[in-house]
């Protein structure tokens, strides 16, 4: 089996985000950035999605319905993160200068 890479589909409803790779079709994901990057994989207890974060700061998200949904919510939380991160060093540097 050959992974596909971030430029393939998921399947007919979702691309891959850059540096994704989907280890076997319409299963476990992966990407090792350390803040972006995380594991997608379904639960053999529980059939049911999950996300696992590689900036352990994250809590792992269990019990998504899809994969597409656990997509989803990955990248929902890793941009809120950015936004809050980039915002909380804005702040640091104003405070710091004042």
């Amino acid at each position: 089996m050959s992974a596909r890479k971030g430029e393939g589909a998921m399947d007919d409803t979702l691309n891959l985000p850059q540096g994704w790779v989907e280890l076997t079709p319409g299963g476990a994901l992966t990407n090792d950035h350390p803040t972006d990057g995380g594991r997608i994989e379904r639960s053999e207890l529980t059939g049911r999605w999950e996300v696992a974060f590689n900036d352990t700061a994250l809590s792992r998200i269990s019990g998504l319905l899809s994969r597409e949904v656990a997509m989803g919510d990955m990248q929902a939380v890793i941009k809120a993160v950015r936004r809050y991160r980039t915002g909380h060093d804005v702040l640091s540097s104003v405070h710091a200068e004042g």
